[in-house]
């Protein structure tokens, strides 16, 4: 007979083990209205937002390294990132983030605006 996987029982058998348990992953889902996605996503489509304006219209956590842009995998961002691929724009790829327990995420090469405006001196 199969045990339970009851938090009392990983509880147990964690002290059991000498270790601790892992670190819940962050939900990184946000509550936006599917019709503000949908303006968004054709905003992006016609290139008249940019793909880290949208990003930062539905409130993503994001982050960059230079001028990429790193975006958590959700269904909001995912309805983005298609939208920015139908836009002409190369698709991008997606990483395993290790500092929060392997949570998926885009790395769009070329699209995290700030770096450009400081490059330009704006």
């Amino acid at each position: 007979m199969r045990t339970r996987r009851s938090p009392r029982n990983q509880e147990r058998l964690y002290r059991a083990l000498g270790t601790t348990p892992p670190a819940p992953r962050p939900s990184y889902v946000t509550a936006v209205h599917p019709a503000m996605v949908r303006r968004l996503v054709e905003e992006v489509k016609t290139k008249r937002r940019s793909l880290w304006g949208a990003m930062k219209a539905i409130k993503v956590v994001t982050d960059s390294h230079y001028s990429d842009l790193y975006v958590p995998v959700t269904p909001d961002t995912r309805a983005l990132v298609e939208a920015y691929v139908a836009a002409g724009f190369s698709r991008p790829s997606i990483f395993a983030c290790q500092t929060d327990g392997g949570t998926p995420w885009y790395d769009v090469a070329f699209a995290y605006e700030p770096y450009w405006l400081a490059r330009q001196g704006k």
